[in-house]
């Protein structure tokens, strides 16, 4: 939560902010990992009010454009072994959702930190 909240508040700052976005896109995956756990834990009031906000975050995820970059490619760099993989399908934000991935990340870390 802290991370989008910190990435989602700085690309609504910066005018080139294409970068950000994508880092902000890729949450996406993780956002459904943290769902998925807390919905085994539903049952407490508090991880329950936290779940419904993100199911909220997750519509605006789900609002996401695809864009498609070719067919998927990996290359490995001998000297160092890293490999990297290319091509394949690419989330898109525009600034509107990012405007509102941070009011509603910042809402549901507004109410985190004012517990206890």
């Amino acid at each position: 939560v802290e991370g989008l909240y910190l990435a989602a508040k700085l690309a609504t700052k910066l005018k080139n902010n294409e970068p950000i976005r994508d880092r902000i896109a890729d949450q996406k995956s993780s956002l459904q990992n943290l769902i998925g756990l807390l919905e085994e834990n539903k049952a407490d009031e508090q991880v329950m009010n936290i779940l419904t906000q993100l199911k909220e975050l997750e519509e605006v995820f789900a609002n996401m454009e695809t864009e498609d970059q070719g067919e998927v490619t990996a290359t490995t760099d001998t000297e160092g072994g890293v490999t990297t993989i290319g091509g394949g399908s690419v989330l898109k934000l525009t600034d509107a959702q990012v405007n509102l991935i941070h009011e509603k990340i910042s809402a549901i870390r507004n109410g985190i930190i004012s517990v206890n």
